[in-house]
């Protein structure tokens, strides 16, 4: 029973996501699921959902997260021929942005840790 009421908070949360999405459409266009994903962190944070209610369903999700990807890499294999023109720039481009990720997430670290350092 606790897997049905784990797993249908958080679809309850997902389907809010994209009823809002819905509702933002004419003014900006976000997808559903990150809505979804935002309202979920910010039910955590406060404390209206507690972490225990999803533990039995999370730890199944992380267990089984390849499978997820199967459906983006089916949509990939679909869009080869849109992708073929600029794969090249795409590949540059997912190298360029993963990088930068890395360096900002870097300095940032670095840069909390320096500052717990001065606090100590």
């Amino acid at each position: 029973m606790k897997y049905f009421m784990a797993f249908g908070l958080i679809w309850l949360i997902f389907e809010a996501g994209n009823a809002l999405s819905r509702l933002i459409e004419p003014i900006i266009l976000i997808p559903g699921s990150i809505l979804g994903m935002l309202m979920l962190f910010v039910l955590l944070m406060t404390g209206l959902v507690k972490m225990e209610w999803l533990t039995p369903v999370t730890g199944l999700f992380l267990k089984h997260m390849s499978f997820f990807f199967i459906p983006l890499g089916v949509g990939f294999l679909g869009a080869v021929d849109l992708i073929a023109p600029i794969w090249m720039e795409m590949t540059f481009l997912l190298i360029l942005s993963n990088l930068a990720v890395m360096v900002g997430v870097g300095w940032i670290v670095q840069w909390l840790a320096n500052r717990e350092k001065v606090r100590t």
